[in-house]
């Protein structure tokens, strides 16, 4: 039994070497290529680590202490399966290693943070996606945050960076050949690319670097696993709606949002308009929607624990659910049900009441639950930008949008 939990940026010229200053990432361009295959002897410099005094405010997997440098920590990250990024300490060269979103940072001092990887063996410069966007375009300080912004938002596959504006456009699973030739531009993937040189550890590397699970992070335990939390796109509640937001940057501060309003158990997003609608009562009922998502007021999954189900009476018949949060959503709104069973494996919901603690019993694949929201998610960060308003920085009219 072990309680789940979920996982829903120059640097200076200190790290300077032969080959060129750690933090830059160089991508091959040409004139008029294939999209395909741009391959030339001509390299852009790509931004990668933020400068120092600059951390990011995701959750911390873990922390390694004794890392000599930045770039130390980066390989450090790049051996983690669920490290996206870093933040590095120069005054107590400490590592943190982090998850989810890596693009949201703040100004902190001693801090240089970074990607798991400068790689951008996989980003075409020279072109962008005319495909629908996923959320309102912002700026980010380099084509790897775009990159993150993106792996952390559901349903973005593919991003367009405009250098020049340093703009972000996220796009969805239909960006594939929808490129056109726009300079400035570059696309990629949400996924990390391949060929980087964080896997080169010394001997000196190996040797040094104590690891500290990060303080109620969740994360770090054997056998833990993402859950499914937001809708995939094109999905939406058709529960009562408490209030509309307008001008609301994607899914995740439509979310933030909801986590600051009582009443609000989960919303939809719409990713045309950018409204955000702060939904009321059962969250799991959903119709399909165009360039709408939809998602739970939290991510928590704090007060889950995997491996076991109650044998408690059911409080009605099973059925079938996206996810544990829509079961727990379910369960919320009916009367008597105190707990819920999820099975991972069939996405089957079992609503329990009062009785079930104390009739759990071992079973791969359920996991339980209280019917109320877990504490610890990340949905109360807020950004100074956020604060002020809920739209993001305007990229219109930059580059490939």
């Amino acid at each position: 039994m072990w309680k789940y939990g979920f996982f829903l940026t120059v640097v200076t010229s200190v790290w300077a070497t032969s080959e060129g200053p750690w933090g830059v990432a160089a991508i091959p361009t040409r004139g008029k290529p294939e999209y395909s295959q741009r391959h030339s002897f001509a390299q852009a410099e790509l931004k990668c680590f933020h400068p120092i005094n600059w951390k990011s405010i995701a959750r911390t997997l873990k922390t390694e202490s004794g890392v000599k440098d930045a770039a130390a920590c980066q390989r450090l990250c790049a051996k983690e399966d669920q490290c996206t990024h870093f933040n590095y300490h120069t005054d107590s060269h400490n590592c943190e290693l982090k998850i989810k979103n890596g693009s949201d940072v703040v100004e902190a001092a001693n801090v240089i943070t970074g990607p798991k990887t400068c790689s951008s063996s996989c980003f075409t410069l020279g072109v962008g996606h005319t495909a629908k966007e996923m959320a309102r375009s912002e700026r980010k300080y380099s084509p790897f945050d775009c990159q993150s912004w993106c792996r952390d938002t559901n349903g973005c596959f593919y991003f367009t960076f405009n250098l020049d504006s340093s703009t972000c456009f996220l796009k969805g699973a239909d960006a594939p050949g929808t490129e056109r030739e726009y300079p400035g531009d570059m696309v990629g993937p949400k996924e990390f690319c391949s060929g980087g040189d964080e896997d080169v550890e010394t001997e000196e590397e190996s040797e040094s670097g104590t690891g500290s699970d990060g303080a109620g992070s969740g994360a770090g335990s054997e056998g833990e696993e993402e859950l499914k939390c937001f809708h995939p796109i094109n999905w939406k509640s058709i529960a009562r709606t408490l209030k509309t937001e307008s001008g609301v940057k994607d899914a995740a501060a439509c979310q933030r949002l909801c986590a600051k309003e009582d009443q609000c158990t989960h919303f939809n997003y719409h990713t045309d308009s950018h409204n955000c609608e702060l939904k009321i009562k059962n969250g799991s009922d959903v119709v399909e929607a165009a360039n709408v998502i939809t998602g739970p007021k939290t991510c928590s999954s704090s007060c889950f624990t995997l491996g076991v189900g109650h044998t408690a009476n059911n409080m009605a018949t099973p059925g079938k659910m996206y996810s544990p949060f829509d079961c727990q959503s379910w369960c919320r709104d009916t009367n008597g049900c105190f707990y819920f069973t999820f099975n991972r494996n069939s996405s089957t919901c079992f609503l329990k009441g009062a009785d079930a603690p104390g009739t759990e019993r071992e079973y791969p694949g359920d996991m339980v639950g209280p019917k109320e929201f877990c504490s610890g998610g990340g949905e109360d960060v807020e950004t100074e930008e956020e604060s002020e308003s809920g739209t993001g920085s305007d990229g219109a009219g930059s580059g490939a949008g």
